[in-house]
């Protein structure tokens, strides 16, 4: 690449006169172009450091982008896991209370049993207590009826 002083250091073949350009002119001319020349390495450089500062943030960004990408398919997976975890939960809480009715009711059921056997028995009993005092009583007024007649 072409440095000003490069430029500056340039040095032109001396021609015979009325062939040539003025060598005061070609000098003010270089440095011109020398001066020009400058401002442009100048600017780009500058502009060389802030496309660098733009890729650094550009990298800075993108690294926030993966990072964030990261997170929300963390959040994601923990979210799943955490409904799947209420979901199994859950089922395990009515498996439990079904499991639980149905031992109530086996035994409501078995009491009632009980109970419906117990007073068909008392029935049984209250029968047969009421026919002996009926003879019993009968037994008495036959003897009664009978010691009136005497």
């Amino acid at each position: 690449m072409l440095t000003p002083a490069d430029i500056e250091n340039a040095e032109f073949k001396r021609v015979a006169r009325g062939k040539g350009y003025d060598c005061d002119d070609v000098d003010d001319f270089l440095d011109l172009v020398i001066e020009d020349f400058e401002k442009m390495l100048n600017e780009n450089a500058r502009l060389n450091d802030k496309i660098s500062v733009m890729n650094d943030a550009i990298q800075h960004y993108k690294d926030m982008e993966d990072s964030l990408k990261a997170s929300i398919v963390k959040s994601e997976k923990a979210a799943e896991e955490t409904k799947q975890n209420a979901k199994a939960e859950a089922e395990g809480i009515v498996n439990a209370a079904k499991q639980k009715a149905k031992e109530i009711i086996e035994r409501a059921n078995s009491e009632q049993y009980k109970i419906e056997a117990d007073t068909d028995l008392i029935r049984e009993k209250y029968e047969a207590l009421r026919i002996k005092i009926k003879t019993l009583l009968t037994s008495e007024l036959e003897l009664l009826e009978s010691s009136s007649e005497d």
